[in-house]
């Protein structure tokens, strides 16, 4: 068998294949880059590229219900409260930038366990949530515990998921604001 045949043999096999390879191409682009992966983690940054962090914290029963603006100062390499809660003056606007660096690093571990079953808001305690955090382009609302799940409600792009991971604990740590001082 010559060459040339050889050639026009692989074109009936090149063709269809390069049709599948184009088609499936296409289908993963038409796909929402803010769908998120049912299952893994959905934040993926550096910490050292984070400038601004708000955090809100929402707990009535203990009266801790507080938002405060964190932005680092790149030539101290420090944290600073740039907007303290209920809007009060600072003198001394430093924060404790381990903790928040240790925050952001631990937001890059969290993991998405499962998609509960769609509910309003409110059943998962997200309407007004425990904890709301925003940076670059990111913001998770964490809400209720689920016992069963061992895990929490969160809302990451408008969908709601139960994660799990050691950010849990350091907002455990974050008792008050005081803490971020």
């Amino acid at each position: 068998m010559s060459i040339q045949m050889k050639i026009k043999n692989m074109r009936f096999f090149i063709l269809p294949l390069s049709v599948l390879i184009f088609i499936s191409a296409c289908q993963k682009q038409s796909q929402p880059p803010s769908q998120i992966s049912l299952k893994g983690k959905p934040f993926s940054f550096e910490v050292e590229s984070v400038a601004k962090l708000t955090i809100s914290k929402n707990v009535p029963e203990t009266q801790d219900v507080w938002t405060v603006v964190l932005t680092k100062d790149e030539q101290k390499a420090a944290w600073l409260i740039q907007s303290a809660p209920h809007g009060a003056t600072l003198l001394d606007p430093l924060a404790h930038s381990e903790f928040i660096n240790h925050l952001l690093d631990t937001l890059r571990t969290l993991n998405i366990t499962s998609q509960p079953d769609s509910g309003p808001l409110e059943s998962f305690g997200l309407a007004t949530p425990r904890y709301a955090l925003r940076w670059l382009d990111f913001e998770i609302r964490i809400g209720d515990y689920n016992q069963n799940q061992n895990a929490y409600y969160a809302l990451i792009n408008n969908q709601v998921y139960l994660v799990q991971g050691s950010t849990m604990g350091m907002l455990d740590h974050l008792r008050t604001f005081q803490t971020l001082r």
